[in-house]
């Protein structure tokens, strides 16, 4: 009685500050002598914690700053050039976590289709397919029996005569080509079977 009590060791909470010992709403004064039994609350302030996204290359995200516990709005999904979004490594969590996060954009390349009408040509170890990773490609030209070949006409191209065509390194989208021929005069050749009945 009449004696001032010791303040003990702050304790603890996840995703927060303690702030003091609190008497009926106010902060209680050590210094006061103790006259009667006396229970103290603790008085904490929530903690404000930053979730920081690295788009690995894909659109700029504004990081989330706010409040342990709160719920957190996903923001829109960032967009890359050939890629597909495939969510954050970690997963962002549902509720702010009581620590600063840098989550990671994970991307899935996007393949795209070659197509090609050649008018009656064969024309080998052309793609059907590319990537935006994908490495130079240059179409081999087609053949056909008694035509020579005149060019390209498609995706990306003027006019029907390029007769060199090619895919660079970082392109994207579907793409569709066209052979054009001019008759050469030669002979044409065509296989008949017969057959009696």
């Amino acid at each position: 009685y009449g004696e001032t009590a010791k303040a003990p060791a702050a304790p603890t909470k996840t995703g927060y500050t303690f702030a003091g010992w609190y008497l009926n709403g106010e902060a209680y004064d050590f210094t006061t002598p103790v006259t009667e039994n006396l229970t103290l609350t603790a008085n904490w302030t929530v903690n404000q914690y930053t979730i920081t996204f690295d788009a690995d290359g894909g659109s700029e995200i504004a990081s989330i700053t706010q409040n342990y516990g709160t719920a957190i709005a996903a923001p829109a999904n960032p967009t890359r050039n050939g890629y597909t979004f495939a969510g954050w490594t970690p997963a962002l969590p549902e509720t702010m976590p009581a620590e600063n996060l840098t989550l990671k954009a994970n991307w899935t390349v996007n393949t795209y289709a070659i197509t090609y009408d050649l008018d009656g040509g064969t024309a080998e170890g052309n793609p059907d397919a590319y990537t935006i990773e994908t490495d130079i490609i240059t179409l081999k030209n087609p053949t056909r029996p008694g035509y020579t070949f005149t060019g390209w006409s498609g995706t990306g191209l003027t006019g029907e005569n390029n007769l060199t065509v090619a895919i660079p390194k970082g392109s994207t989208g579907d793409r569709s080509y066209t052979a054009h021929w001019r008759y050469s005069g030669g002979p044409v050749y065509y296989l008949i079977q017969a057959s009696a009945l």
